[in-house]
């Protein structure tokens, strides 16, 4: 499963149950100390574990990567969270991470407030990736 926090709750996706990958969403209020599912639109993740799901700002996280229980992913997508809504985004250059999993991602601001996402690493079958992107 990933976590990230948003918008003052944790949101919580995806991961292994023992047997498989599940892709839903919950949210947790620690105001409320409750965990609630978390009803989205739009086109949908896969189920997935190994992924990262990681805050962009106070209204928004990307998702990335991951292992479906058969092969690693590399699709990006992104979670509009006062919406509520799974947006997937298409890659705009041939140069795109290689599928992966286990890997980290953060954020990163730049000088000019420029809001910069950083992905390190990560496993592909027995390969361990050392790449930043």
């Amino acid at each position: 499963a990933a976590m990230c926090s948003v918008d003052g709750k944790v949101l919580l996706m995806g991961g292994d149950t023992g047997s498989g990958q599940y892709s839903k969403l919950f949210e947790f209020d620690p105001q409320t100390g409750c965990w609630s599912p978390l009803c989205v639109t739009g086109s949908k993740p896969s189920p997935r574990a190994g992924h990262t799901l990681t805050a962009v700002d106070e209204k928004t996280a990307v998702l990335f990567g991951g292992y479906d229980g058969n092969k690693p992913l590399n699709d990006l997508w992104l979670l509009d969270v006062k919406r509520k809504v799974w947006s997937p985004i298409t890659p705009s250059s041939p140069l795109w991470p290689q599928p992966r999993a286990d890997h980290t991602v953060c954020t990163m601001v730049c000088e000019e407030g420029e809001i910069k996402v950083l992905l390190l690493g990560g496993i592909e079958g027995f390969e361990v990736m050392s790449d930043c992107w």
